[in-house]
């Protein structure tokens, strides 16, 4: 049987989030029997194996943290018209290239308005090719919340390309815990197109880390964009805290500053070590006794995964509200338990964490098979 090729669209602008859910799926569809072309469109993240996903690296754009509205090129300029039009060309001709069964946009057209000048063109083409007969499914692949503070003219954009173009759209999300319609008011009228795939959580296979010995407390400050206040009142709670005085792992993200990563570094208490990544971050969350964290998908996909006791605090960066959303659900169910970012400081952090024994135990059944789940629906669909 030929293989059905998968042209896998994953724009990461600033954080890493959106990265590890993709690869996740996309290594998923791989196994499932899918030739996977992934289109990266960010930074490139050494760490990651994309050995079976054969990437197609685009001139890179990013966004500063507190600004998602204006793209820079790969040094950190304004992008210029030609530098887009040179994208948007290796995009289509990329396209054109592969010749795909499957087009897969990674959060479009829910968010990623920057990319509307390669991706509208993009969909306009496969628009073209369909109406001459040619079957090319177009999936929209979105997390399980999304930003609610956009324009009333970019909710109807929404809803009208998800009409025009898009066949399928996969939900990473279980539907008992949160449902799209919270989010995206009025997309429950393709309900038909709606598949829920559960949660892309880390599989329980990983290698064990050795290089960090298993903490009490562990810190996650995500991809570090926006982590600085997070790991500094961590820093600063370590010694306040009359439960867990012995050993705290502090990971900042990779994309922490230089100088913001050597403040802390300055600020650190002997029982604190604090590094940048932990390639097998899954494996030390299991094993610690506490997570400390931002509410971002994968680290909650973690935490629910692991079970663990966990405080959360929703990164505000950039009027974003998804992850606040996220950490009231969370807090709301008594799976963890939230400190708003305004309401932050050592002293409130190590009361909480000297009170986590007062949280749920997580012994639910929730999906936190989202990969997996997403090849076999789309397996499903073309084997139907």
């Amino acid at each position: 049987m030929i293989k059905k090729k998968v042209f896998f669209y994953v724009q990461h602008l600033h954080g890493l989030g959106h990265v590890y859910r993709a690869i996740r799926i996309a290594n998923a569809l791989h196994s499932k029997g899918f030739e996977v072309h992934l289109i990266w469109g960010g930074r490139k993240v050494e760490s990651l194996d994309t050995n079976n996903l054969n990437p197609v690296y685009l001139p890179p754009v990013y966004c500063n943290v507190n600004d998602f509205t204006a793209l820079l090129d790969e040094n950190y300029q304004p992008v210029s018209s030609d530098y887009l039009g040179h994208r948007k060309s290796m995009l289509l001709e990329s396209y054109l290239k592969i010749s795909p069964d499957v087009v897969i946009t990674e959060t479009f057209p829910f968010g990623r308005r920057q990319m509307r000048f390669e991706l509208l063109p993009l969909m306009d083409l496969i628009q073209k090719q369909r109406k001459s007969g040619q079957d090319v499914k177009v999936v929209a692949s979105v997390r399980d919340i999304v930003q609610q503070n956009r324009k009333a003219a970019s909710h109807q954009d929404t809803l009208n390309y998800l009409n025009t173009y898009f066949d399928i759209i996969l939900v990473h999300a279980d539907s008992n815990f949160v449902q799209l319609e919270e989010t995206v008011p009025g997309v429950e009228k393709y309900e038909k197109k709606i598949y829920y795939t559960g949660i892309v959580a880390p599989k329980n296979n990983l290698v064990d880390s050795t290089l960090i010995s298993p903490p009490e407390v562990l810190v996650s400050g995500g991809g570090g964009a926006a982590a600085f206040k997070l790991i500094k009142t961590a820093i600063d709670s370590a010694p306040l805290s009359k439960k867990f005085k012995k050993s705290w792992t502090i990971t900042t993200g990779p994309y922490m500053s230089d100088e913001d990563f050597k403040i802390l570094k300055k600020s650190c208490t002997p029982q604190v070590t604090l590094v940048r990544f932990i390639e097998n971050f899954y494996d030390l969350v299991k094993k610690a006794k506490v997570s400390i964290s931002l509410t971002g998908y994968n680290t909650v996909a973690d935490i629910l995964s692991a079970k663990i006791p966990s405080i959360v605090i929703p990164s505000n960066a950039g009027k974003e509200t998804e992850q606040l959303f996220r950490a009231h659900k969370l807090d709301k169910l008594g799976w963890a338990k939230m400190i708003h970012p305004d309401e932050l400081t050592a002293e409130k952090l190590s009361y909480e964490l000297d009170n986590i024994d007062q949280l749920k135990k997580i012994n639910f059944n929730i999906n936190l098979d989202g990969a997996e789940n997403s090849a076999n629906i789309l397996f499903n669909i073309y084997n139907n």
